[in-house]
């Protein structure tokens, strides 16, 4: 902002007397991150400050899955010098073993007023900051900065808030093009040479390489960004850190023949590891969302609620015990080997001569060979084929449906159609062995209480209930298969008409 520019006393948002003056406070502020601040690239900030009602370590991360600004933010009141253990655990999949450094101190003389609604509770808080920058001992920088920030998590005091933007701007004021003050402090911000690239635009001309490259990293930064999700508990972050290790092991498993020979082979195993270690949680969830969905909506089961609740109670335990176990994976020296060695080969993937090539010549034959195996496997679905050859459908959908989603960012609609072929497939046959597992896991429960009359009663009515849906799945199959396998959802791949499901599995 302009160096003469003068915060007036009072701005004009719609009467007198909404903002008030609320005094000045001194804060002292020193930021840790590892001395190439892998988290200011990342938009992290961890920070111990002092000036306020008690000495606070505060961390932000950017919320995975998020809107844009969405973060996961936690404080722990503490006055000690070293990061809390407890918030430095959050940082793992970031820090994979490295050290926390302080690497910048600010000083802050700022000068608070809060805005009101007509009510006269306190809708935004505007702050005017003069700041000053210490790194090493010697001071670096210091400048003004305006905040505005909502107090209030409502369309009123956004309004406010934009009003009062809107006033400042028209003074003079200018937005800040950096992040935050830390970016501006230290010269480093969110998206600058990351650990884990950020994925890049791809064309068709362009090398299989630099395709199958982008894909790694972006597997490689979701399934990094999953893992503060799973540690404070979001909802969906073990299915979604789940997923992301089969994404990336599927990757690296289809485009094998571009990787140089032995290149990924531990960390496809190592993945495998992870996802093992996160299935039992994520299954339980599933489980238990599952039958809650079959109590509301089955009268037979309605008329027994206590009994059903010793069911849910007794999964509930199950999954608590998995989730205790995904801790303890998480918190191995292993897992941390995991994220480093995925880490490092997504910055630097030894490739193969054949990878040169274009992605328009290289890529389609990969991605055929991965629907071709789909095609097979669907052959042999019939109503009485085992749950096994049913889920191994499943698995050639998921692994053709990665390799689609992958060429999207340079093939474009042909690519979107086949991997939205292959998720109505996959999803259809995903519903199968979810009902399939729970069947079989209902009917354990039922034989490990052989002696309690009314929990083997309701487990077998929910089993039942689970196959009568594994069928009628089986019998919808072949028509979401004939969509599925349309000339049209495949073109791009040179790929022989595809074979319907046989006629026997119609009935």
């Amino acid at each position: 902002m302009p160096a003469d520019f003068v915060l007036p006393a009072e701005l004009t948002i719609g009467q007198p007397d909404r903002m008030r003056y609320d005094g000045r406070l001194h804060l002292a502020a020193r930021y840790f991150d590892t001395a190439d601040f892998r988290l200011a690239r990342e938009g992290i900030t961890l920070r111990h400050r002092t000036g306020e009602a008690e000495p606070l370590w505060t961390l932000k991360v950017p919320s995975p899955g998020g809107k844009r600004g969405d973060r996961v933010e936690r404080s722990v009141p503490a006055a000690e010098d070293s990061p809390p253990p407890d918030l430095v655990e959050l940082l793992t999949g970031h820090l994979r073993g490295d050290e926390l450094v302080d690497v910048a101190q600010l000083r802050t003389e700022r000068d608070v007023w809060l805005i009101a609604a007509t009510d006269g509770k306190v809708q935004v808080e505007l702050v005017d900051d003069q700041v000053t920058v210490s790194r090493d001992g010697s001071t670096t920088a210091s400048w003004r900065e305006l905040e505005v920030e909502l107090k209030t998590e409502t369309s009123a005091a956004a309004e406010t808030a934009a009003e009062v933007i809107k006033q400042l701007e028209a003074l003079g004021a200018a937005q800040s093009a950096d992040p935050s003050k830390l970016a501006r402090a230290v010269g480093v911000s969110p998206g600058t040479d990351p650990s884990v690239p950020m994925p890049v635009r791809v064309r068709k001309k362009d090398s299989a390489r630099a395709l199958v490259v982008a894909q790694l990293r972006a597997d490689v930064r979701r399934l990094i960004a999953q893992d503060i999700a799973v540690r404070v508990g979001q909802d969906d972050a073990v299915h979604q850190m789940r997923v992301a290790c089969r994404r990336l092991r599927s990757d690296l498993r289809t485009f094998g023949s571009l990787f140089a020979e032995g290149s990924t082979d531990r960390l496809r195993a190592e993945l495998g590891w992870l996802a093992t270690s996160l299935g039992d949680a994520r299954d339980l969830e599933v489980l238990r969302a599952r039958l809650a969905l079959t109590f509301t909506s089955d009268p037979l089961v309605r008329l027994d609620p206590v009994v059903f609740a010793r069911l849910d109670e007794f999964f509930r335990r199950r999954q608590q015990a998995a989730l205790d176990q995904v801790t303890e994976a998480l918190a191995t020296q292993r897992y941390v080997d995991v994220l480093t060695l995925a880490v490092a080969t997504a910055r630097r993937p030894s490739t193969t001569e054949r990878a040169e090539g274009t992605v328009r010549k290289v890529l389609p034959p990969l991605v055929a060979h991965a629907v071709g195996k789909v095609d097979r496997a669907v052959r042999v679905l019939t109503p009485d084929a085992p749950d096994a050859v049913w889920h191994a459908a499943r698995i050639r959908a998921k692994r053709a449906r990665y390799a689609a989603e992958a060429c999207e960012r340079a093939v474009g609609k042909p690519a979107d159609r086949t991997a939205a072929a292959m998720a109505s497939v996959q999803k259809l046959l995903g519903e199968h062995q979810v009902s399939v597992v729970t069947a079989e896991t209902l009917i354990a429960v039922a034989h490990e209480h052989p002696t309690d009359g009314e929990l083997v009663l309701l487990c077998g009515r929910l089993a039942e209930r689970e196959r009568s849906a594994v069928r009628e799945i089986r019998a919808a199959f072949p028509a979401v298969w004939r969509a599925a396998s349309r000339p049209a959802t495949r073109a791009w791949l040179s790929l022989p008409k595809a074979g319907s499901v046989p006629d026997r599995s119609i009935r």
